[in-house]
């Protein structure tokens, strides 16, 4: 697994989106419990504040990750 560390700089929803069918990903929060994971989709939604939040990705060797706020 690949690790990614993000603070978002304001709170509201966030689409992260792998460029590959077969990534999994995992959203944690700053404590490490597990928010939301993607099951057999390439991406996953969560509601953010401005808090740490930690994303792990499996599945490939290069994966192409995009953090959308919407």
């Amino acid at each position: 697994p690949t690790y990614y560390r993000i603070k978002p700089t304001t709170a509201g929803t966030r689409v992260i989106t792998a460029d590959k069918p077969t990534a999994q990903i995992e959203v944690y929060d700053e404590n490490g419990n597990l928010l939301v994971e993607s099951g057999n989709e390439p991406s996953v939604s969560f509601n953010a504040n401005t808090s740490l939040y930690y994303i792990c990705v499996l599945g490939d060797f290069q994966i192409t990750l995009t953090i959308t706020k919407t």
